[in-house]
């Protein structure tokens, strides 16, 4: 579900002034104990936006 999530955030990034931060949690303890559940977890300006599953069409509102 990582590889998808990524691919369509790189589809939006052509469109939209997007910065992609890749975090891999298997390297940040913190990280781990918190989104494990979760991933892909998308946050948007420091707020999380989507787990699991990325929403095109939410994706695309908020990004305007």
């Amino acid at each position: 579900m990582c590889d998808a999530a990524k691919k369509l955030l790189h589809q939006f990034a052509e469109r939209y002034p997007l910065t992609i931060e890749e975090v891999d949690i298997d390297e940040d303890p913190v990280a781990f104990q918190e989104y494990r559940y979760e991933i892909p977890v998308v946050f948007l300006d420091d707020r999380k936006l989507f787990k699991y599953r990325i929403d095109a069409k939410k994706l695309e509102r908020a990004l305007r």
